[in-house]
């Protein structure tokens, strides 16, 4: 005897569902290109001689202080960034 196949209808989602999505993938965006931004940073900081490293190390702390305040990073790897970069000026 064939097994009988039941299609199970999904729930239609909501229309908060579907805004929040919207939102989210819009948020990601903007979370995406701010990593961006401070990966470029850290580039800069390994590339820059002894003389600019200082300057570059402030850009870094401003960045990863705006990125806690956005909530795209936690306070822990913040502060150990931050930590790892500032020995790696002396």
């Amino acid at each position: 005897m064939a097994e009988e196949k039941t299609t199970q209808k999904l729930p239609k989602k909501a229309a908060t569902a579907k805004k929040r999505l919207k939102q989210d993938k819009a948020q990601q965006k903007i979370n995406k290109s701010f990593k961006k931004r401070l990966r470029t940073a850290r580039n800069t900081f390994e590339k820059a001689s002894a003389e600019d490293k200082q300057s570059a190390l402030n850009i870094i702390y401003a960045l990863y202080d705006r990125a806690l305040k956005r909530g795209i990073y936690k306070i822990g790897k913040v502060s150990r960034m931050k930590s790892r970069y500032t020995s790696k000026l002396s």
